[in-house]
């Protein structure tokens, strides 16, 4: 009910901006997409924070590997420095593969389940289910956090516009 009055509000102030006052099937289209967004956002927000450094820790793997899933110990090792930093007490990998599991449940990270061969066990590979945008967009309610996770990104990405230079002056 609720979220149906939303989206009839945010397609009517899509028709004011509008300037034609009229809600149309793009306006709630539109509103919908709004709605979705305002929903992550909210969700995302609302997660004690080390739920939120686990997702910035999944983030930054991500770009620091150049891929979009990352595995237990890149999130480990990115919690790790982003707990340091925060002044936030260490984590076990235990406590990680927990977080991941909670994050798994409320639909913000998919869990790749990959077997490694026969007697080998099974590799767990993670990739966010939000839009990078989107969590950057949620982290700045935590802005210490939101700082650090833009420290930590402008240096990898230095690093790598570093490399590529290299590269092509060799």
């Amino acid at each position: 009910m609720r979220d149906g009055l939303r989206l009839l509000k945010y397609a009517g102030d899509l028709a004011i901006d509008d300037g034609t006052g009229k809600i149309d099937v793009e306006k709630v289209r539109a509103a919908w997409k709004r709605l979705e967004n305002w929903k992550i956002l909210e969700k995302i927000s609302a997660l004690p924070r080390s739920l939120r450094v686990t997702m910035a820790a999944m983030y930054i793997a991500a770009l620091d590997s150049r891929k979009p899933s990352v595995t237990t110990d890149e999130v480990f090792n990115w919690v790790g420095e982003l707990r340091s930093l925060l002044k936030m007490e260490p984590v076990a990998i235990s406590s990680v593969r927990r977080y991941i599991s909670e994050l798994e449940t409320y639909g913000l990270v998919d869990i790749q389940r990959m077997s490694r061969g026969k007697g080998s066990g099974v590799e767990r590979r993670y990739i966010l289910s939000v839009n990078y945008d989107q969590l950057l967009e949620a982290l700045r309610t935590d802005a210490d956090l939101y700082a650090e996770v833009k420290q930590i990104v402008k240096g990898i990405i230095g690093a790598k516009v570093e490399v590529a230079r290299e590269k092509r002056l060799l």
